[in-house]
């Protein structure tokens, strides 16, 4: 129903643009809260990835470079003098040596992982726990274990939407890797096929060895039976010398 009084329209329809700038408002507003919220879910979750990654990535480097401690993880690059370095008896004399440097190192680099990598803000100190868990006979794996906190940025906006502790959020994971050195170093493929062919060759040589013997004591007992043999002729033609020398 249109008014044809002009006041009165011109009145309704300012009240109409009133309204209209109002929901424009309310609409824009709620969609920067919308925004918002991704945004902090986004640093949310990628913070949650990182410390999985970080815990992960760590063990992993730790574990391949084990019998190198003091090589950068990053690189794990060792030299020749380094390899001729490593003790053969390392698992006997300094397994609590290695296991220390080693602890060292992996917690080193993953405080610096987490700061080279990551875009908030950190709550306190993160903790680090690095273990060697003995599986079995020359079977071990390395457990790193990474706590930390972070201040989500625009986290209110995650706590305006019913999430909690959406302000700081402690993350906790856990990384898992297999030491490969004892194994490599006690069962490797070739190692075997090497002691097995040189017990092999010695069970050969001694079986030669002992058959050479065998016939070397055969063939002097030959000998030596020889010599007895023409000592009893030569006994014999002498005493029957003698026997016919008395009887003439």
């Amino acid at each position: 129903m249109k008014h044809r009084h002009p006041k009165i329209r011109r009145y309704l329809e300012a009240m109409q643009d009133g309204m209209a700038a109002v929901e424009a408002l309310f609409l824009f507003t709620l969609m920067i809260f919308i925004f918002m919220f991704f945004i902090a879910l986004g640093y949310l979750y990628y913070q949650e990835w990182l410390v999985h990654e970080v815990a992960a990535d760590t063990a992993t480097r730790v574990a391949y470079g084990y019998v190198y401690p003091q090589t950068d993880p990053m690189l794990s690059w060792y030299n020749r003098d380094m390899k001729l370095a490593v003790s053969p008896y390392r698992y006997l004399f300094k397994k609590s040596e290695y296991e220390e440097e080693n602890q060292e190192k992996g917690v080193a680099y993953a405080k610096w992982r987490l700061d080279m990598t990551s875009f908030t803000k950190r709550e306190g100190e993160p903790e680090v726990e690095i273990k060697m868990v003995h599986d079995s006979f020359a079977q071990r794996h390395i457990e790193v274990t990474v706590t930390v906190s972070y201040v989500i940025p625009l986290g209110g906006f995650l706590e305006f939407f019913g999430l909690t502790n959406g302000k700081i959020r402690t993350y906790s994971a856990n990384g898992y890797a297999m030491i490969m050195d004892p194994s490599d170093y006690m069962y490797s493929v070739k190692t075997v096929e090497g002691i097995a062919a040189d017990l092999t060759g010695n069970m050969e040589n001694t079986g030669k060895l002992f058959n050479a013997g065998r016939d070397f004591v055969a063939e002097l007992k030959g000998i030596v039976d020889d010599i007895k043999e023409k000592v009893d002729a030569i006994k014999n033609f002498i005493k029957g010398k003698e026997d016919t020398e008395d009887a003439g």
